[in-house]
């Protein structure tokens, strides 16, 4: 299905349920220092955290390019960057954030659900 407009505008009529974080437009990270990249990072957390409701699941989605720092942003790592994180194309990362409580890393760069397609 091809559904023409903007790419808001096709996730909107994909996933009409989903949110779109406001003051988050989608961006190149040229330009951008890491120190920029992690606060954007932290206002995407910031806002997701804001958005969730208890017990609620959240799925985000983020290219490759920036899901570092949001990783980092969720478990609380700082920059330089601490380790090297592979990210595969349309790998799943699961995280659980508890409140008064470390994050739970659940999974990571889980492409199970692509075998046998």
């Amino acid at each position: 299905t091809v559904i023409p407009g903007s790419d808001a505008a096709v996730f909107e009529a994909l996933a009409p349920e989903a949110v779109l974080l406001p003051g988050l437009p989608a961006t190149s990270l040229k330009g951008m220092t890491d120190d920029e990249n992690a606060a954007r990072a932290e206002r995407a957390l910031d806002l997701i955290v804001s958005r969730a409701s208890d017990g609620a699941g959240v799925i985000v989605t983020a290219h490759g390019a920036f899901f570092g720092f949001l990783l980092r942003a969720c478990l609380g790592l700082s920059l330089p960057e601490s380790f090297c994180w592979q990210v595969d194309n349309a790998s799943v990362t699961e995280i659980e954030l508890r409140p008064g409580k470390l994050p739970k890393l659940c999974r990571a760069n889980d492409t199970s659900h692509l075998k046998g397609s």
